[in-house]
């Protein structure tokens, strides 16, 4: 995983954060996932993740329009490794790899505010902390 984006750091210091994590099927519609990770929140949540690329933005914008903070989750996607090929490396391949560069800037640009990059090669990992805004 990378380390959290700057912002999220300086804004909360140096404390654990409480993450709530989004089930499989908990966003499936975009009132689902509003509805549920209000309620994450409200349960304790500092900040609510998802897994998903540019498919979950619209979500992403929702939710951090509503006041709720974002932490995306791309490459290794557990709820989803079936579809992925099982769970294996991702981004592998350079068009893979310029997928997962471009989720991560529209994420960030929906206003994530931490991005989870699981089991992604070391390489890919930096051009998204690059192409990421700090």
């Amino acid at each position: 995983d990378a380390p959290p984006m700057p912002a999220l750091g300086q804004a909360l210091g140096p404390r654990p954060v409480l993450v709530g994590d989004m089930p499989f099927g908990s966003f499936l519609q975009e009132a689902d996932g509003l509805r549920n990770a209000a309620a994450l929140r409200v349960a304790g949540a500092e900040i609510v993740k998802l897994e998903g690329g540019r498919q979950v933005v619209p979500l992403v914008r929702a939710m951090t329009g509503a006041g709720i903070p974002v932490m995306g989750h791309i490459g290794l996607q557990p709820q989803s490794a079936a579809l992925q090929g099982g769970f294996r490396m991702q981004g592998t391949t350079a068009r893979a790899a310029q997928e997962l560069v471009r989720d991560a800037g529209e994420l960030a640009a929906a206003g994530a505010v931490v991005l989870v990059l699981e089991c992604v090669p070391a390489e890919v990992a930096a051009a998204v902390q690059a192409a990421v805004p700090k």
